[in-house]
């Protein structure tokens, strides 16, 4: 608790900031609206030996406190989104005692709970116990406050290193979102939104892809994961190119066979942490990007890849 240096807004008062939301935050909104669990994100924690159940939840409560991230609810007004950060109350931590095989679907349980933005608390906390040397430490996040940066790696850090007395560095969520809100307004927005009518200029819309049923009018956000072997060798794809856009050209060749469509738009996400001091921000900074690519006119998979 004695190491915690964070440059976070409003650590420790009790005022009550707002920020206008990023496009993702306004897109996670949207979604949220029509799955209200469709943004839940989960990281579990697993924790062996004695463990100080008040330490954890004293540090919880530290980083709740700090991190404007935590705090933030969504308010819309005037059609425009806004993000509210709301005084410190403490993460609340809650522990469970549960049986070792009950363990993993407990987690997959909490993870499921809806959240509501209006109200906030976008954050859940909870420790599952099954002895006193074993717990695992379910940390419930929507997406609309942290990405899989902030989720899954600066908090779990963060926890470690205050557990063991140590120092930390984080930096707040609003600060960012209100030189990114200036940036879209500005004349760089004005830049970069030229940029992407030009380049998606003529580019083809949604795709005519079979199905095995009729689909329906309602977008349900209902889906599962399917694997393939890809018959490929380690070698192989390093020569091909990074692994990321050798991923999204094989997502294209799918695509292309499956609906017959020389050109496609695929949507990656990106961390967008490049900026300095980005990769100690709390909060939501992915963005989704657009990436057209031509099958059709590729002459090898290897020339699909460079276009990536």
């Amino acid at each position: 608790m004695e190491g915690l240096q964070q440059t976070v807004l409003g650590v420790g008062t009790t005022t009550v900031e707002r920020f206008r939301a990023t496009p993702t935050q306004r897109g996670f909104g949207a979604l949220s609206a029509m799955s209200p669990a469709a943004g839940n994100e989960v990281v579990a924690i697993d924790l062996e030996g004695p463990l100080d159940v008040d330490r954890l939840g004293r540090i919880l409560d530290r980083l709740e406190g700090g991190l404007d991230a935590w705090r933030t609810r969504f308010v819309e007004e005037h059609g425009a989104l806004f993000g509210v950060i709301e005084p410190p109350v403490g993460a609340r931590l809650r522990v469970e005692r549960v049986t070792a095989d009950r363990r993993v679907a407990r987690a997959e349980a909490l993870a499921r709970v809806p959240f509501d933005l209006a109200e906030g608390r976008l954050v859940r906390a909870t420790l599952l116990q099954t002895d006193d040397e074993r717990a695992t430490l379910v940390l419930v996040a929507h997406h609309a406050v942290m990405d899989g940066s902030a989720l899954f790696v600066l908090l779990p850090r963060a926890l470690g290193a205050l557990y063991r007395s140590e120092a930390i560095d984080l930096e707040g969520f609003a600060p960012w979102a209100a030189r990114e809100a200036d940036a879209y307004d500005g004349e760089a927005g004005e830049r970069a939104r030229g940029f992407w009518r030009e380049s998606l200029r003529d580019a083809p819309g949604s795709l005519a892809l079979p199905t095995d049923h009729p689909r329906s009018g309602t977008r349900s956000l209902r889906g599962r994961r399917i694997s393939r072997e890809a018959g490929v060798t380690r070698e192989a794809l390093e020569a091909a190119g990074r692994p990321v856009d050798v991923a999204i050209a094989a997502l294209a060749t799918a695509l292309h066979r499956m609906a017959a469509a020389d050109e496609v738009t695929v949507g990656v996400t990106h961390a967008n942490r490049r900026a300095p001091g980005a990769e100690r921000v709390v909060g939501c900074l992915v963005r989704t990007l657009p990436v057209r690519v031509s099958p059709g006119d590729a002459a090898s998979f290897s020339g699909l890849v460079s276009q990536v």
